[in-house]
């Protein structure tokens, strides 16, 4: 076993934060796992001691946005530091956070009791599993966001601004802004106000700046996951963006969203209308003009 004073020391912690498939059970990470017990344990000391609370936290966390974060007790962290919060966070009790990949959590974000973020995960092949391998993937949730109890937060998850998280629901996706999610999977069922003009200039906005394609696809699947059909805007600013990264199958992609989206066939055909000049500027077809 390498020592502390060896690079291959560290080798498994550098990993786990890379993405990298890795060993949990390595000296290293056991050792920090072991530490942030400990520093768990101070914040539930002195849960009523206003000098030394705040501190234990800041000591338990990645970071912390102010002075005014809560954890409730009896509460789990994987690592503890690799969880940063914005400011008025509060967490209430028997909640689990396995950061073993990087949490961040925005201001004014409420947890109710049992909520857990994942972070951790196995291979679901057996026979990989049994090598010990795991891998972990990196949890975003915005600000203002409640998370109702006993919600689960799967890893790779982004939640954005502004979410209502019903109890028990199970987020296995991205969740878009201003929305309220329940059940397992959980899905979208209530929009907060906002008029379909500002919806429509904000994915607008959003795919004539995005320019890598794993944004542009978290923003088709975000879009199309509201109970509405985008208006005709949006679609052609999504062709472009698609276009312009090189990404022609995510091109495709958007008529094919459209077409589950719509009432009926008439107004697929409608919003194919609209978009042929640019469809025929860019090149676009759809599958069932390329043969599949």
């Amino acid at each position: 076993m390498a020592d502390s004073t060896s690079e291959d020391y560290y080798a498994e912690h550098k990993k786990m934060l890379a993405g990298e498939p890795y060993t949990g059970g390595d000296p290293y990470l056991s050792l920090l796992r072991k530490h942030a017990q400990e520093r768990v344990a101070e914040v539930a000391k002195h849960r009523h001691d206003p000098e030394r609370y705040a501190p234990a936290i800041c000591d338990l966390l990645g970071s912390v946005g102010d002075d005014k974060a809560i954890i409730e007790s009896p509460t789990f962290f994987d690592y503890g530091k690799n969880t940063h919060v914005g400011k008025c966070f509060y967490m209430n009790s028997m909640c689990v956070l396995l950061d073993c990949a990087r949490i961040d959590i925005g201001d004014d974000v409420m947890f109710g009791p049992s909520v857990q973020v994942y972070c951790a995960g196995h291979p679901t092949d057996p026979t990989a599993r049994l090598t010990g391998l795991e891998f972990a993937h990196p949890v975003k949730i915005g600000n203002n966001v409640w998370v109702g109890g006993g919600a689960i937060i799967m890893p790779g998850v982004t939640i954005g601004n502004g979410v209502t998280i019903g109890a028990g629901a199970v987020v296995t996706k991205d969740v878009p802004d201003n929305v309220v999610v329940v059940g397992n999977p959980a899905r979208i069922v209530k929009h907060h106000e906002e008029t379909y003009e500002e919806f429509t200039n904000r994915y607008v906005k959003f795919f004539e700046n995005v320019d890598e394609q794993f944004e542009l696809q978290r923003g088709l699947n975000n879009c199309f996951a509201y109970d509405l059909v985008p208006d005709v805007s949006i679609c052609e600013a999504a062709l472009r963006a698609a276009r312009r990264i090189d990404d022609y199958a995510t091109a495709v992609r958007v008529f094919e969203a459209l077409k589950i989206k719509v009432d009926k066939p008439t107004q697929y055909q409608d919003y194919l209308q609209a978009l042929k000049p640019v469809m025929d500027e860019l090149g676009v077809q759809t599958k069932e003009e390329l043969g599949f």
